[in-house]
This record gives structure tokens, sequence and C-alpha cells, in this order.
């Protein structure tokens, strides 16, 4: 893409800036990608749509077969089950008025499977059927769950669960601490932590469970190398970041096929020697993973600073012919598209119909809500 060219076909003079931008095209070929590295495997996906936000996106991944979600808060899930969702899983220990928020929900969309997550037998206490539980497993994220090898504690949840007349469903794993490693470094990792777990599943004896495992940079392993087929336990990895491909996907899956299908279309603001200014700051594009935030697409040599609320400087070649003016609309690729997806309270889909016009559509599922 050249300076001069608008993302898109969007018109500089009526877009209001920043945007976010929706390619139903990439979220496509995005879904398209999962389904095919998981072909043949016998492993689920279980989609989490914190990433996804969108009920557009997550009534695309319904119709493409997914029928098992991930989800974090009770608007996420308000959405999900507005959808007919068959299953959904809250994936952190909610109480209080969120998790009554959660069971009301579940009894009012019977058609929805609602299972939440325990990792302590006081946690048990706000939950009823419908709702199902899963026992939250730590395998070195240390961010909340049981310790993979205290099987006695596992065991103590377990029984809370039955004694107070829940479904028992199976383990939630999240392994978000091997994001970083090196590939060989993270297949070995992964591997181990799938075969603790398996080997926990095993004494326990229990049949007919299900082990959530694996976001976004781990799951195609967990899937190849997945140790619970022979304990008549079910598996699913959980990557939601995929559905939209950000810098850090392409990063871990490099030749996938993934494709950015969630960006943020910025307006340069102000010009001075070797520098940019854009209107992109971290209230827009997530700064969460560190500097730089973003890229820009079709200019290689652009190189995005630490941005304030609503600047981002980028750092620009001085005396390049293909450097961006004042007013050129310039189209950013997140490093970390899930928090910067919840940024926005609206967003462009473009493609939909192909070749059709850009269209306006709420981020459904952003925010908290607070209210009844």
């Amino acid at each position: 893409m050249s300076a001069r060219e608008s993302p898109h076909g969007l018109d500089p003079a009526t877009l209001r800036t920043p945007a976010l931008v929706v390619s139903a095209e990439a979220v496509d070929a995005n879904i398209a990608c999962v389904l095919a590295l998981l072909e043949g495997t016998n492993i689920g996906w279980r989609p989490h749509v914190k990433t996804a936000k969108l009920a557009w996106t997550m009534q695309r991944l319904l119709d493409r077969g997914v029928t098992a979600f991930k989800c974090a808060t009770p608007r996420e899930l308000e959405v999900l089950c507005g959808l007919g969702a068959p299953d959904v899983l809250v994936a952190y220990p909610h109480g209080g008025a969120n998790a009554a928020a959660i069971q009301a929900l579940a009894e009012a969309h019977p058609a929805t499977a609602v299972s939440a997550i325990v990792d302590d037998p006081r946690q048990v206490a706000p939950w009823r059927a419908p709702v199902s539980l899963f026992v939250d497993l730590d395998v070195g994220m240390g961010r909340g769950g049981i310790p993979v090898g205290d099987e006695r504690a596992v065991a103590a949840a377990v029984h809370a669960i039955e004694r107070a007349g829940l479904g028992f469903r199976g383990f939630h794993v999240y392994d978000g601490h091997l994001g970083g490693l090196t590939p060989e470094a993270r297949d070995g990792a992964v591997a181990e932590q799938l075969h603790e777990v398996a080997a926990l599943v095993r004494r326990l004896g229990r049949k007919g469970l299900e082990v959530v495992t694996s976001g976004t940079p781990t799951f195609a392993v967990a899937a190849r190398l997945s140790p619970f087929g022979p304990l008549a336990v079910g598996h699913s990895v959980a990557p939601g970041t995929v559905t939209y491909a950000d810098l850090m996907t392409l990063e871990t899956h490099p030749g996938a096929g993934f494709r950015p299908a969630a960006t943020v279309v910025a307006r340069v603001v102000s010009e001075a020697p070797a520098r940019l200014i854009v209107d992109a700051g971290s209230k827009a594009v997530s700064v969460d993973q560190g500097v730089p935030s973003c890229a820009v697409v079709g200019h290689p040599a652009l190189e995005p600073e630490r941005p304030s609320e609503e600047h981002l400087p980028i750092a620009a070649p001085i005396g390049a012919d293909d450097v961006p003016r004042l007013g050129d609309l310039l189209e950013l690729v997140p490093c970390h598209v899930c928090t910067t997806v919840a940024n926005f309270d609206e967003a462009l889909l473009v493609g939909e119909p192909p070749g059709g016009p850009a269209v306006e559509v709420t981020v459904d599922a952003r925010g908290r809500r607070t209210g009844p």
C-alpha cells in the first residue's frame, strides 16, 4: 500500500479515526486455518471470545461448525447465549454478584450448557444446576488454579462439586507463560505439562471428562502431542486470538496462513523531521505487551514508538518517497489484538458481502455490565 492509498478503500474525508476495522475475508481465512490445523486430530476447538467481542464474529464461528466456546465475563456469556451457542465455559473463578449474573443467564438460556471454573472447594457454594463446573489447574502460569501436582487438593475440589449435586465437567489448563519460549523449548514444555495432567486424570480414574488447554501460542503443539485419547477423555484447545490474528499470532505460527483481521486505521495528525504522529495512542492500540505496540501495513520502515493516550509517534526515514503525509490514513496491526478490540464501541466490517461497503457494527461484548 502506497502512502496515499486508503486502507480498505475507506474515505479519509468521512472516516472518524482511530477506527477498528474487521475484515470478513480474513476472519474466514483464520477460522479455516485453525480447523485445518486440528483436522484429523480428534481435538476440539473452544475459542476464547475475549478476542472476538463482536456477535458477528461469534456467529461466524457458529456458522463454521464451532459449538463450544470459552469466555471471561458475564457480558461475553450473555452475547453467546443470545446467539444460541450450545456450550460455554466461563474461564476464571467468579463469585458474588458476578456468579449470580452467570447463574441467571444459565437458567434463562437452557439451550446453552454453561460451565464455570473453581480452584477451591469454597468457590462451589454460589453455583447450582444447570451450571456445571471445571477445576482449574496451575501448570506454571501462577495466576490461579490448583497446582497440577497437588492431587489431594484437586480431589477435594472435585468432591465438593459432586457433594453439591453439580456436574463435574473436567479440567481447565492455561499455559500462557510458555508463549515467549523458542519453538523447540515450547514443544518440550507443552508435552511435559500435558503428560502431568494426563497422569492426574489417570490416577483419579474418571471417564467422560473434558480437558481444556492451550491458548494461541501452544494450541497446535498441544493438538499434535495430546496424550488424552487412551484415557476416554475429551481434549479441546482454546485459542481465541487466532480469530483476528495479531503480530504475536503471526510470529508464533509462521507459514500457517493466518492474516491480520482486526486492525486500527489511524490518521497522520502531525509531521516533524523523521517522525509522524498518528491518532492511535494507548486508548486505541493496546500497549500491554510493550513497545512497539503495532506495525504499519505496507510500511516496514516505519517504527512505532511509545504512545501516550491519544498520540502514537512513529519514526520515519528522512527523504523516503513513500513516507505518509499529514492527513493520510495508516493501517496498524496490533501486537495484542484482544485488548485492542476492547478499546472500541463500534467496528467497521469490510468485505461482507464481498465488494460491499463498510458497515458499522457494535462491539457487542465489550465492557462489564454493572446493572441488571
